[in-house]
């Protein structure tokens, strides 16, 4: 079987579940191949278009949260599905030559740029009737463009999430409310105890804080605030690609911080933490709820992020912390409450879909098996 993945370079997440769904499938012997839809059409327009996307979220996040909700609006989706179909046609023709070369037996679409391309291939009869389309959704929410993107099936973050897409008017029966697919390694909760012994921790009570797409501010204060409490606790603060974040860390000398740059084991630090301190992205909280874990919520992007927050919180899955100054007041809350992350960890139980990679890949090779015993 081949599969074709297209995603989008906006942040990391829409990448990260192409990603963790290929880990699973390609083992198997599913012939895999991921596309940055928007560099395969100009790298130069693509990398544009990432670092608009960062500067707007953390200089000027009402503006994007304005953009956001009138991407939500009736007349505005009228509007941008012509103005995408018309441009479409004329800029990804070098897309669609390569995904007709690829000559896939299913494509999965991780954004809705890439799942417009798909629909107009469709339409132009480019796109054979026997491959199957799949669109992910990698947020607690539906995002604008989905109900015209016109996708075999739509994955969606959770099952209570069918009725916000069914009112967007995306057919219910075309919905796999399977979950972000989170990478296979994260499927298993690893004991707290035993990942701390293994990365020659302290055993205290351990905050997992993770930079992500955040600001440099934001998760400085965060860190100096929790630095600052007078009890025994150890911080690992995860700053990833931002030397400089973690250089004014550092310079805190606080023996509670761990700094930590880009890792490739958050899977295992998720293990050691008690809770995961977190902006409200789609995937590393999927990635939070697969390993179990509470997470206190922080810094969301207006619009996505805060929706993802909504979600995760009135579900029971998350707390959240308004002002990243004052964190150390949720900390003090969590410390003092220990009950409060094991009732978040009932609900997560209770709510959060398991082992997603796995399960929708097993979805899409059953689809595929069953298409070729009736010779389609």
């Amino acid at each position: 079987m081949r599969i074709l993945f297209l995603s989008f370079t906006s942040g990391q997440g829409h990448n990260m579940a192409c990603k963790a769904l290929m880990a699973y499938l390609e083992p198997l012997g599913v012939q895999c191949r991921m596309l940055d839809a928007l560099e395969c059409i100009n790298p130069r327009l693509s990398r544009i278009t990432d670092r608009t996307y960062t500067r707007m979220t953390q200089y000027a996040p009402r503006a994007w949260s304005r953009l956001y909700r009138l991407g939500e609006k009736t007349t505005a989706m009228k509007a941008a599905d012509q103005f995408f179909s018309n441009a479409n046609w004329v800029l990804a023709k070098r897309l669609i030559r390569t995904v007709r070369s690829f000559v896939p037996d299913a494509v999965v679409c991780s954004h809705v740029y890439g799942a417009h391309v798909v629909r107009i291939m469709r339409e132009k009869g480019l796109l054979p009737p026997s491959v199957t389309s799949y669109g992910i959704v990698t947020d607690f929410t539906i995002h604008p463009y989905w109900e015209i993107c016109g996708m075999d099936f739509l994955v969606l973050a959770s099952p209570y999430l069918e009725y916000q897409a069914v009112k967007r008017g995306i057919p219910k029966e075309t919905l796999l409310p399977l979950g972000i697919p989170v990478h296979p390694r994260f499927a298993r909760a690893g004991d707290p105890r035993e990942a701390r012994a293994a990365l020659g921790l302290a055993e205290k009570p351990t905050l997992l804080i993770m930079a992500g797409s955040m600001g440099l501010n934001p998760l400085y204060e965060a860190v100096a605030a929790i630095a600052a409490m007078p009890d025994s606790l150890q911080l690992l603060a995860v700053c990833g690609r931002n030397p400089r974040l973690r250089q004014r860390i550092d310079a805190l000398g606080s023996p509670k911080v761990h700094s930590l740059g880009f890792v490739d084991n958050i899977d295992r630090l998720m293990d050691a933490a008690d809770w995961v301190i977190t902006k409200p992205g789609g995937l590393s909280t999927s990635e939070a709820l697969a390993k179990n874990r509470p997470m206190l919520l922080i810094d969301p992007i207006p619009g996505i992020e805060t929706q993802n927050q909504d979600f995760l919180t009135n579900m029971g899955m998350a707390m959240r912390c308004v002002d990243v100054r004052r964190i150390d007041e949720s900390v003090r809350l969590i410390l003092d409450c220990p009950g409060r992350g094991e009732a978040i960890r009932d609900c997560q139980r209770r709510f959060a879909p398991r082992e997603s990679a796995k399960t929708l890949g097993d979805v899409i090779l059953a689809r595929y098996a069953a298409g070729r015993s009736d010779g389609r």
